[in-house]
């Protein structure tokens, strides 16, 4: 009876100590997962910071061009295909002023951006 007592005591201790060791082994998972988990959030941030680093540079880059396009852009320039007849030389009274052939004309109304 002695045998079998010891044998069923060494049995129980045998089966704790593989419930320990898997638990061991569970536990040492989840921190493997955790560490895992933790440095591809780390990546993910760092390539989020990357990106909107380099959308930035991009959007003032565009910023810049379409300032830089905006200063060189002209106006057309409109030329009559043929002579305009009775044009005055001069301003006379009663009669509003005439811009032909002239960059003192008035600005052009609306948005012509």
């Amino acid at each position: 009876m002695i045998i079998a007592d010891t044998i069923g005591v060494l049995n129980v201790i045998a089966q704790l100590i593989i419930a320990i060791v898997a638990i061991v082994a569970i536990l040492a998972s989840l921190r493997a997962n955790k560490n895992q988990i933790e440095s591809s959030e780390r990546q993910l941030k760092e390539q989020i910071a990357a990106s909107d680093k380099q959308l930035n540079k991009q959007i003032e880059e565009s910023r810049r061009l379409a300032t830089e396009e905006h200063q060189y852009q002209s106006y057309p320039i409109i030329v009559p295909t043929k002579p305009i007849p009775n044009v005055p030389t001069e301003q006379q009274p009663g009669i509003p002023q005439q811009f032909l052939y002239t960059s003192e004309a008035p600005p052009l109304k609306g948005n012509i951006s």
